[in-house]
């Protein structure tokens, strides 16, 4: 993520442009496809990319131009967002467990 946060900042990654796909972006980094929808998505989130649904993520803003970027707002709700993301993911493991204890109804 902040390889690209970079590559945007200093125009390798023009505005207007398209990012590697998913799967060029995992090959270059070696990470799982989790790991790249995670990262794209922060920089979403940022409001440095935007999808284009059936088509490609293209550069929105460079960092610097982003109005929500590293501004202390912005990581209060990114913090929140990953407590409820983690408070999510043990609910989701416990209810597992309980389907598991209950069996096939």
């Amino acid at each position: 993520m902040n390889d690209l946060r970079r590559q945007i900042a200093n125009d390798v990654l023009p505005l207007g442009e398209s990012i590697p796909s998913t799967a060029d972006l995992m090959e270059e980094y070696g990470v799982s496809v989790t790991v790249v929808r995670r990262a794209v998505a922060e920089l979403k989130g940022e409001g440095l990319l935007r999808g284009q649904p059936g088509k490609a993520v293209y550069v929105l803003a460079k960092p610097s131009d982003s109005p929500s970027a590293h501004t202390p707002e912005y990581e209060a709700i990114m913090g929140e967002i990953r407590a409820l993301r983690g408070e999510m993911q043990s609910l989701a493991r416990r209810l597992g467990q309980l389907e598991d204890a209950v069996g096939p109804q």
